[in-house]
């Protein structure tokens, strides 16, 4: 085969059986073949100091001739590597045979796989088997283009042409410079007034956007608050001159300038622009408008912005003050180099999208057997027909979707391009473009196949179809009608109809793109290695039948060290899957500095995106990740997984059993349990099984329970308590309040608030367990308690606190201390069983003098008569003793009269009453 490329990795050509297989790929700008026959794989790489990624055209030959399988570059520099056996063994390649990716392919060994080759190809032959690969009718194609496009050779700062409606490029992630924000430069030039210039998705509601509206520059930015808008209306750009264009996005602010005229938007410090996926400069590319229309961000943007195309010319791009060119993007559509100035036929810019990206070439071998026969004479056939081996011939296909068989009415075929040399028949009735059948017609014999014209010689005609099962539906097929003639009957001009069997596999619909769930930084031991995994690294496609191997990770080096295979650490690995990661594969080695990013391409096979992964190499450590309190029924049983627990290292720990848990203070009120048996030592492992669990004891009224342990792993360790609280049926109903009365205290002294002022109290629930949180504090006096002293047991002392519980009031270890001040004060509460709880619960209290406040009024009596003594010679003031039994008691009787009763029962009285 013939290539270039400015890339230094990608797939060039994977041959592919079911166990068996060859690639051709480059990897970090050598070429490496590795292979697989049935005995092992072998590997051969290219002569080091040959460059490969200079664009240049080169020549590849392989050959496997007398056990030795050889590698020529550009017919001057041979590598081999003896392959024993192989004169013995046959490359069993049934799949077929992929150029440039590996398509919708999933096979074991694809695990160790590099990024799909974005270049040229040309020349693929099998010599050996006269196999012309890219001419051959059975191939199907995506996202390749016939000539070899200029824009691979484009330079930095070199114009580029957005030619169509559908125009559009697209680069890396638009990350932000360290401490710097993004900026974003080119020059445009137009005559067009409306149209997207910048797009960008990022994670939820953010994006930022920037086009042309009305022949003036807009940007609309999101950072998570809502959409703001920014225009731009001093330079009109749709003139057909150049302009400069800069974007700026910092923390505080997002600005635009055109041709040295700026404007600015401020924006929200306390946010930011969560960017994900590919920046689109000139369009958007039209599979992922449907996807950015579902999440919302493509309709809110239309709301300011057209998302058509632009048609004009960019140049001297650039990303964070790097130039970027055609050679960095990672799709392209409707794009030449140079800015040209011709007219364009964009009548043919609405068929087929065709996109210069990875171009996987599929090719499909049938089971088909050229002595089998399919056609035999009948009875009642002419006797010209009697001696006719084969008339005609159709490759038998299996049908399959997804490898299950479904309802035949539901697989529905559309007919998209009829044969030429016969007609395709249904009940008799012609079939023509757009027709539709279905799988249930096949099986009742009512499709037929009609061929018009005969002839000598043997003769191939086809049709194209595609097979839908509800949303999901095939690739385009094309069925290939073979015409035998036998020599006897080429004379008769008789027709018969031939029945033939379908095989069909339906693809699922690849809708979403890939979103990253798992986003933690990655941390290693200084100088050491850890293995990388879904802990650290995950994305979910929300599309049907996914897997983890549907996710392709590629990257093209690490400053601050490799990755390589957990089973073989020479094997630096740029390309694998979320599988290899699940299945604790890929190892990382750290050499270089201690803190780090890298970016990772990341592709479920039709949709990109990009994720950078932090570095992060210290110490060694061993710590808590997960201890969460766990809570249960009483006298339940309870599993404890690594949600609830679990240890986190930075060392090179491959597996769970590893980290070891040893209990060192069991639980009071139940038991741990591992694998059915009470157990005092468990292991991570133990926990991501899920044998490990807590049995309460149900007859333990307490609501709380605990256990301490150790955690350790290779000499380092670390303590914690594992707390559980037990769930009892009282806690679904409120607590009662039974009991509150008002306080009363005296001024300046303490008081008990007992359970005759305060009590709240639930079935189930024990006192100790009824919470009272003090939300609003009283304002003439302070909330206590009575507690024991620190330095002497058997003296206790008052402390000023936030919440109590009703065990404390009914022990009477809870006091209102008043200030020297009389009135009517207020505290409140909430009341909670740790469950269910009382809001705004009020405690009153009443503070009143410590003396009663009586006051006595001089009167006056003539001599010989007497006075009635009422609450104007004599008065309690204040309302609580007004209302208490008070007795006065005559200490000094009057020495010119005396006291009695007006009714005259009692003489000369020692004591009277309020009352």
């Amino acid at each position: 085969m013939h290539f270039k490329t400015s890339r230094r990795s990608g797939l060039l050509l994977l041959a592919a059986g079911m166990e068996d297989y060859m690639f051709l790929e480059l990897q970090n700008g050598k070429l490496l073949i590795r292979m697989n026959m049935g005995a092992g794989e072998v590997m051969l790489a290219s002569s080091v100091g040959v460059q490969l990624n200079n664009l240049l055209d080169h020549h590849v030959s392989v050959t496997l001739l007398d056990s030795k399988l050889t590698m020529t570059i550009d017919k001057l520099f041979p590598t081999f590597i003896p392959v024993p056996g192989a004169d013995t063994e046959e490359l069993n390649i049934d799949l077929g045979v992929w150029l440039g990716g590996t398509g919708d392919l999933d096979a074991p060994f694809l695990s160790n796989a590099i990024p799909p080759f974005r270049g040229c190809m040309a020349d693929v032959n099998f010599e050996s088997q006269g196999f012309d690969i890219l001419n051959s009718e059975l191939k199907d194609c995506h996202d390749t283009t016939e000539s070899c496009s200029s824009e691979f050779e484009a330079g930095d700062g070199e114009a580029t042409s957005f030619i169509s409606p559908d125009s559009f490029v697209s680069l890396p992630t638009w990350s932000g410079s360290s401490g710097a924000g993004r900026a974003l430069e080119f020059l445009m030039k137009t005559t067009i007034e409306d149209a997207v210039l910048v797009f960008h998705p990022g994670r939820e509601s953010d994006f930022i956007a920037v086009g042309v509206v009305g022949g003036f520059l807009k940007g609309v930015v999101d950072i998570g608050k809502g959409m703001q808008v920014l225009d731009n209306t001093q330079v009109k750009l749709d003139d057909d001159q150049w302009h400069r264009v800069r974007l700026q996005v910092e923390k505080t602010s997002f600005e635009i300038n055109v041709d040295s005229q700026a404007s600015h938007l401020p924006l929200d410090a306390s946010q930011s622009l969560d960017l994900v996926g590919n920046l689109y400069l000139g369009g958007i590319q039209r599979k992922m408008k449907d996807v950015f229309h579902d999440s919302g961000i493509l309709d809110r943007m239309e709301e300011e912005i057209t998302s058509e195309s632009f048609i004009g010319c960019f140049g001297e791009i650039k990303v964070n003050q790097k130039g970027r060119s055609l050679q960095d993007a990672l799709v392209t559509k409707d794009v030449h180099v140079k800015c040209e100035g011709e007219d364009y036929d964009y009548s043919s810019y609405y068929e087929a999208e065709a996109t210069t990206t990875t171009p996987p070439v599929r090719i499909r071998y049938g089971d088909a057997d050229p002595n089998e026969r399919h056609c035999y004479p009948t009875e009642g056939m002419p006797e010209v027909f009697r001696n006719i081996t084969k008339l005609l011939d159709v490759t038998p296909l299996l049908a399959t979707v997804n490898g299950h068989m479904v309802n035949p009415q539901m697989v529905k075929y559309v007919l998209l391009k009829p044969p030429t040399l016969g007609s395709l028949l249904f009940r008799g009735s012609e079939l023509s473009e757009d027709d539709t059948f279905t799988e249930e017609d096949i099986r009742n014999d009512d499709l037929s196949y009609m061929h018009r014209v005969h002839s000598a010689a043997e003769s191939v005609d086809q049709f194209q179809f595609r097979v839908f099962v509800g949303e999901q539906h095939s690739p385009v097929y094309t069925m290939p009608i073979t015409i035998l003639s036998d020599p006897t009957s080429d004379e008769s001009s008789e027709q018969r109809d031939v029945d033939g069997v379908f095989k069909i596999t339906i693809q699922s619909k690849n809708e979403h793109v890939p979103v990253r769930v798992v986003d933690k930084s990655f941390n290693v031991v200084r100088n050491g290695q850890r293995l990388l995994t879904t802990n650290v690294l995950q994305f979910r496609d929300d599309d049907a039948n996914f897997n983890d191997t549907h996710i392709v990770y590629a990257h093209e080096g690490i400053l601050s060290g490799q990755l390589v295979s957990a089973s073989n650490p020479s094997q630096p690995l740029f390309r694998f899957t979320q599988a290899d990661l699940r299945d604790k594969r890929i190892l990382f080695v750290h050499r270089g500095a201690d803190r780090d990013h890298f970016q990772l391409q990341v592709s479920d096979g039709l949709h990109q995106t990009t994720t950078l992964l932090q570095l992060q190499a210290g110490d060694p450590y061993l710590r808590m990740e997960n201890n969460t309190m766990v809570v249960m029924d009483r006298g339940s049983t309870k599993t404890i997984d690594t949600a609830l627990l679990s240890a986190d290292s930075n060392m090179d720990i491959r597996d769970d059993s590893e980290i070891i848990f040893e209990i060192t203070s069991p639980p009071g009120d139940g038991m741990i349990i591992v694998s059915g048996i009470e157990a005092l030592r468990f292991t991570q492992e133990d926990l991501k099984k899920g044998v490990v669990s807590y049995e309460h004891n149900s007859e333990s009224l307490r609501s709380k329970d605990s256990f301490g342990f150790t955690v350790q792993s290779k000499g380092y360790s670390q303590v914690g308590t594992f707390r559980i609280k037990i769930f009892k049926q009282g806690y679904l109903s409120e607590p009662e309040v039974v009991t509150n009365e008002v306080l009363i205290a005296y001024e300046g002294e303490h008081t008990v608030i007992d359970q005759d002022h305060l009590k709240v109290e639930q079935s189930d629930i024990l006192p100790s367990e009824m919470v009272f949180t003090i939300k609003e504090p009283p304002r003439l006096g302070h909330v206590v308690m009575l507690v024991n002293n620190a330095d002497r047991a058997d003296t206790p002392v008052l402390d000023y606190i936030h919440s109590f519980t009703q065990d404390d009031v009914d022990e009477g270890r809870v006091l209102y201390v008043s200030a020297s001040e009389q009135g009517s004060d207020v505290f409140r509460t909430d009341v909670s069983n740790g469950f269910t709880t009382v809001e705004n619960l009020e405690v009153a209290v009443s503070i009143v003098p410590r003396l009663i406040p009586l006051e006595g009024h001089n009167f006056t009596v003539k001599e010989g008569l007497g006075v009635s003594i009422t609450t104007d010679v004599l008065n309690i003031s204040h309302p609580f003793y007004n209302d208490a039994n008070i007795d006065f008691v005559v200490e000094e009787p009057p020495r010119h009269g005396d006291l009695r009763y007006r009714d005259g029962t009692v003489q000369e009285l020692a004591y009277f009453t309020w009352e």
